[in-house]
């Protein structure tokens, strides 16, 4: 999951608090835009491929 960003960096860390490390946003393959049919905030407006970038 991504925790932070920072210019074209991006934080990875876990459900639970942790942080994995920083990674640049070339590397990040997917976004969460909903769970169990709820819309998650914050969503509308980010690029949805490298088109979109």
């Amino acid at each position: 999951m991504a925790t932070a960003l920072r210019g074209n960096r991006v934080r990875i860390g876990d459900n639970r608090g942790g942080v994995n490390g920083w990674t640049g946003r070339d590397r990040v393959f997917g976004l969460c835009v909903e769970v169990e049919g709820v819309r998650r905030p914050n969503v509308a407006g980010k690029p949805r491929g490298p088109a979109d970038a």
